[in-house]
């Protein structure tokens, strides 16, 4: 079996934590390709750490890991063209419309001019935001806000989407529109890895690592 993502006894400590107590410790985990795979656990389980260090913003301790068979460590540049990541805190520029925003990530991403338009187009139908291109992120709701930030990480076109925690804080009617818009991303070919500490949101995954205090439990 070829692993989209294949992660191998990574451990994480932060300078503030006492010798020995580790964020994230010895955690293996393997994402095939298609799937929608969940992170699963309460505050504190590790899964943000988990997410940082795949998406190469956070170097482990211990460990290794790969993502489309490059290694997080020698081949960052490489894997950051192919993968998508929304922080729990995904920053959207307030000032900046709907379409701004996805203009200027598909700015940094590189996005070739003649794909863009169909590119933004086919974001906008998919994430139901055409009405609102033009209102400033600012003045969306929460559930908008999430559906924009997700807009933006998949404006490159991704092999993986990977998102930390992202109906948190949205209502109901919002977390299941999500959910239904990730169903159709795993659909259209890109694999999701995505924390949830909801044990109704896991249970639409079609495999679930469960955390607690940096462990992998099951």
């Amino acid at each position: 079996m070829t692993y989209l993502i294949d992660a191998q006894n990574i451990s994480k400590r932060y300078p503030s934590q006492k010798k020995g107590v580790f964020a994230l410790d010895d955690l293996s985990l393997q994402v095939k390709p298609g799937q929608l795979y969940g992170l699963l656990g309460p505050d504190g389980a590790g899964k943000t750490t988990t997410l940082r260090i795949l998406a190469t913003t956070l170097p482990p301790t211990k460990g290794t890991a790969s993502i489309s068979g490059f290694s997080i460590k020698k081949q960052k540049e490489q894997i950051r063209r192919r993968i998508g990541y929304m922080p729990q805190n995904f920053s959207l520029y307030p000032d900046l419309t709907v379409k701004e925003n996805m203009t200027f990530f598909a700015d940094i991403n590189e996005v070739n001019s003649n794909d863009r338009a169909q590119r933004m187009k086919e974001m906008l139908a998919f994430t139901r935001l055409e009405p609102f291109q033009s209102r400033k992120a600012r003045n969306l709701s929460g559930g908008m806000k999430k559906k924009l930030a997700l807009a933006c990480s998949l404006m490159h076109g991704p092999d993986i989407l990977m998102l930390d925690e992202p109906s948190t804080g949205v209502d109901p009617v919002s977390r299941r529109e999500l959910w239904l818009i990730l169903s159709r991303v795993v659909q259209n070919g890109v694999s999701v890895l995505v924390s949830t500490p909801y044990m109704d949101e896991a249970e639409r995954c079609n495999e679930v690592a469960v955390l607690y205090e940096g462990k992998l439990l099951s």
